[in-house]
């Protein structure tokens, strides 16, 4: 199923799952921060090739993802990513360190996203009652490294993306079902 095939009304329950997966990885951060709050903007939903969503996260500017493969009822991937600088802020806030190495960078990261991830699943597998589960985080610098038959294609991907902010800081929460899951993600929906 294409973004053009989406009606409103499945727009707005996508846009809702993306709404309960980036809360629930909210919350995960700010239990990382010890209570900072984690803002987030309106969910989106979007469907662009792997070479737009590159250019989205930043075009030439560096980024880190944290990738969670989602298995079970539905295929796709949670992404956590930072700028790179919103990446090292995230850590200074985490470490009493004063300048991150690039390997605490990054295993950081992969800490964040996996408990970001498993709270982010938890919280979508309550709203829609499938198995939803990841082995765990993967550090991602490359979209199509991580989209692979997609990006080999030039498929577009469809995206649920929240926008998450904190003091000195913000990320992305991306949800990217296989478009073999997304008649499933619906009927759950019940849409």
């Amino acid at each position: 199923m294409t973004l053009t095939e989406l009606t409103e009304v499945q727009r707005d329950a996508l846009r809702e799952l993306a709404n309960v997966g980036a809360g629930h990885a909210a919350t995960a951060l700010s239990h990382l921060l010890s209570g900072d709050r984690i803002a987030f903007r309106p969910p989106e939903v979007w469907a662009e090739t792997p070479l737009q969503l590159a250019e989205r996260l930043g075009g030439a500017a560096p980024w880190l993802a944290g990738v969670c493969r989602v298995q079970g009822d539905v295929r796709g991937a949670l992404w956590l990513v930072f700028g790179r600088t919103d990446a090292e802020t995230f850590l200074a806030r985490l470490s009493p360190r004063p300048l991150p190495a690039p390997p605490a960078v990054e295993e950081a990261l992969v800490r964040a996203a996996r408990e970001a991830g498993d709270l982010a699943l938890a919280g979508m597998r309550q709203l829609t009652g499938l198995v939803l589960e990841s082995p765990g985080p993967v550090l991602q610098r490359d979209v199509p490294a991580a989209l692979g038959e997609a990006a080999a294609s030039g498929a577009e991907v469809l995206v649920l993306g929240v926008r998450l902010q904190a003091r000195g800081f913000s990320a992305q929460f991306l949800f990217l079902p296989s478009p073999a899951s997304v008649a499933t993600l619906l009927r759950s929906l019940h849409v």
